[in-house]
């Protein structure tokens, strides 16, 4: 007879496993003073709700110690992979590139400064239930300053009104996809990524769940300064969508047409009055308008000009640097860590 720990549960009493592998991404950019914790508290729920799961942290050109804090869990703590990037490419690219190398049939993305790791069996249930993608929103007011809380809104606003995007208002990072969800979204080549877009556009069902993002004890709050909040703005409207640059197709015919209406009305002045006064005004005025239009669809044409350079440039979108995973596996034997096992196959 198999003994027992005193005071263990016995197998009878344990919570039985969801049979399904999870992959959880994390993107890591200077966060020793907390990524030990995160991994610990990350793993802790996956051990207990899932037979098969592996966390994959991508650091994302880290300059303190966090490389050195991973690796000192990666002898007791099982599955756990870090894909160092070379250099700093943003919080997308290294999302990304977890999404390349997730081996799960549900894959959760979070922040581990602001997300709570309990919340990854809520997103993985409603993503196994839609067969799609679950994109978490914010339900909470933003601390930031109130000037950055209205150019969020109004960017949002631009982008589901007036571009078409679908993209959920105070939506984050945190979400989840099924296996043929991210199979569909890695198909997608473009080279400005923005997984809020990405998520939608491909077209399987999605469902949002609504959370209170919580700054981890000892994490520093996320900025984004307003010249990069410009530039992401300028790129998901131009990479994502082509009404911007019909609105502006639109707007040149329409001053065309009105500087033809006053052509016609120069020339039924010059036929029908005899004593014509010089028009210094109204010519300035109408080569300032004139102007003003052209340098507007001057300004888009070079931000798509610029954007096929980029697509035509076929650059990778990253470089991994280093690979390391956990020393351990899962704790019963009849379990397999996918990832040891390709490392003896390649060995």
């Amino acid at each position: 007879m198999p003994s027992t720990r005193p005071g263990a549960p016995s197998e009878a009493a344990r919570p039985a496993k969801i049979d399904a592998f999870v992959t959880v991404i994390a993107p890591l950019r200077n966060d020793a003073a907390i990524v030990q914790q995160f991994v610990r508290e990350t793993a802790a729920v996956l051990d207990r709700t899932y037979a098969y799961y592996e966390l994959l942290l991508i650091d994302d050109g880290s300059s303190d110690a966090t490389v050195i804090r991973v690796q000192e869990l990666l002898d007791t703590v099982p599955c756990v992979r870090l894909i160092r990037l070379s250099r700093q490419f943003g919080d997308e690219i290294a999302i990304y590139a977890g999404l390349e190398n997730a081996i799960g049939d549900f894959i959760v993305s979070l922040m581990p400064a602001t997300d709570p790791p309990e919340l990854i069996p809520d997103f993985v249930d409603c993503a196994r239930r839609i067969g799609g993608v679950v994109v978490g929103v914010r339900n909470t007011e933003r601390a930031e300053p109130l000037g950055s809380r209205l150019g969020a809104k109004l960017f949002y606003a631009i982008c589901n009104r007036f571009l078409a995007l679908d993209v959920p208002e105070e939506s984050t990072h945190f979400r989840a996809l099924s296996r043929r969800a991210l199979n569909a979204l890695l198909q997608i080549k473009d080279k400005h990524r923005y997984m809020k877009v990405f998520s939608t556009f491909i077209g399987y069902e999605h469902e949002t769940l609504a959370y209170a993002p919580v700054l981890r004890a000892g994490a520093t709050a996320p900025r984004r300064g307003l010249g990069t909040s410009l530039n992401l703005a300028v790129n998901v409207m131009v990479a994502n969508s082509t009404r911007l640059l019909r609105f502006v197709t639109l707007l040149g015919v329409l001053a065309s047409g009105l500087n033809l209406l006053y052509m016609g009305y120069i020339l039924a002045i010059a036929f029908f009055k005899k004593h014509v006064a010089e028009g210094w005004v109204t010519l300035s005025a109408q080569n300032a308008g004139m102007f003003f239009f052209v340098c507007i669809i001057l300004s888009v044409m070079g931000e798509y000009i610029g954007r096929i350079l980029a697509e035509t440039q076929d650059r990778p979108l990253y470089y991994v640097m280093e690979e390391r995973s956990s020393a351990v596996l899962i704790v019963e034997p009849g379990q397999k860590n996918v990832v040891r096992e390709a490392q003896s196959r390649e060995g």
